[in-house]
This record gives C-alpha cells, sequence and structure tokens, in this order.
C-alpha cells in the first residue's frame, strides 16, 4: 500500500503525453498534489490542454486513488445541488417531451394538409 507522501509525490511518474507533460512544466507543476487541488476549469484554461488531456489526466490520477478537485459551478456539490440537479433534469425532461409532441402535431398537420390538397408543393 503507498503512503500518502508516495501519492502525491513528483507527477513524472503518471503515464501521460508529452503535451500534457509539457503543459504541467510551463505551468510549473511539482507535484501530484499542486493538480489535485485544481478543477476541471482551471485545466481546460490552458492552451494545448483539451478534454483528451483532461481525461486522461483523470485516468492516471484514478489509478492512484486520487483524483482532481471539484469544480465549484457543479450544482450536484452545493447545498440542495442534488435536489437543483434532480428538478433541472425534470425540466429538461419535460422540455423534450413538449417538443416531440410539438413536432408530431406539426407532422400531423402537414399530412392533413396533403391530404386536403395533394397538389401542394412541399
Amino acid at each position: 500500500m503507498r503512503t500518502e507522501e508516495e501519492k502525491l509525490s513528483n507527477w513524472h511518474g503518471l503515464a501521460l503525453s508529452m503535451r500534457t507533460l509539457n503543459c504541467f512544466r510551463n505551468h510549473n507543476i511539482e507535484n501530484i498534489e499542486q493538480l489535485t487541488n485544481m478543477t476541471q476549469a482551471d485545466f481546460l484554461r490552458w492552451s494545448n490542454f483539451g478534454r483528451k488531456s483532461l481525461k486522461d489526466l483523470e485516468y492516471q490520477l484514478a489509478k492512484k486513488g486520487l483524483n482532481i478537485a471539484r469544480d465549484v459551478w457543479d450544482p450536484r456539490h452545493a447545498p440542495e445541488g442534488e435536489k437543483l440537479y434532480n428538478e433541472y433534469i425534470e425540466a429538461k425532461g419535460k422540455w423534450e417531451l413538449f417538443r416531440e409532441q410539438y413536432y408530431v402535431n406539426e407532422l400531423r398537420r402537414q399530412l392533413a394538409e396533403l391530404k386536403t390538397n395533394p397538389l401542394a408543393d412541399s
């Protein structure tokens, strides 16, 4: 079992792309602890550090039993956030159902229009 100090040591042992490692050097990241204190948004602000680099970093940290800091804006991590998130998902579902019903009704209207005037240009 690794000690906490070993887990947070130098990031050179992580199997990451050269691009990602260069980003660490360019931003003076010296150890894994610095990485675990940053959020996804922090990383994505860096040039040459995109979603693929972020996914690879999160995977490598997870193999060590670590993860990056949570983004504050994620409502699920705020007080009462889970409730707000569930309300959002419910509202989104209702909107998608409404939109689907609208398109079905629009298709029915167009079909009825074609039946009444079969020579009409579409």
